[in-house]
């Protein structure tokens, strides 16, 4: 019921992102974490604590859905002093991370050893997460520029993926006719 709402709000934050993301890193970032926060906050409370079949249970879930909004609203604000200084870095830590993860599996590291291999895929993420790190403290213009507009893209391709479904190819149909409206995005 929600992957059109959810899929809109993908494809318009990716399109901020992948387009002027460098200049609105962090605030993305604080609003991102603010949301989800709040989002959970407001999940949790609701699922453990209110009755939907008490009478009082709409005015409860009201007065839940403000607090959340105002905790994420605070969330935001303190966050973005704290991402205005960590967010590059840590994204390009995260970034590196990844790579370092899918340079493992590429290589085929894993095939060849049968102990241990969750160790060699952590030394592989841990050091690419500390390449990540040192290049986005050196580099932070364009770890910001190409980072958010990497992101960006991938937003806009997972709000797609909402309406047209089939993003992993079944087995057998290697070519999709899903294909050109991801290519699109």
């Amino acid at each position: 019921m929600i992957a059109p709402f959810a899929g809109a709000i993908f494809i318009v934050v990716g399109l901020v992102m992948a387009f002027a993301g460098a200049k609105f890193l962090f605030i993305v970032i604080s609003l991102c974490l603010g949301l989800f926060i709040s989002a959970i906050l407001f999940l949790v409370t609701y699922g453990l604590f209110i009755d939907p079949t008490s009478p009082k249970a709409k005015t409860i879930t009201i007065v839940l859905l403000v607090v959340s909004v105002i905790t994420s609203i605070i969330i935001m604000v303190l966050s973005y002093k704290i991402t205005y200084k960590f967010a590059v870095p840590a994204v390009a830590g995260l970034a590196g991370a990844l790579a370092g993860y899918m340079l493992y599996n590429v290589s085929g590291i894993g095939n060849k050893v049968d102990k241990g291999a969750i160790w060699i895929q952590l030394a592989f993420a841990v050091v690419g997460g500390a390449v990540g790190l040192f290049v986005g403290k050196k580099l932070q213009f364009y770890v910001k520029t190409i980072g958010t507009a990497f992101i960006g893209a991938v937003m806009i391709i997972l709000g797609v993926s909402f309406y047209l479904g089939h993003l992993v190819p079944n087995k057998g149909d290697p070519y999709s006719k899903y294909v050109w409206g991801y290519v699109g995005a």
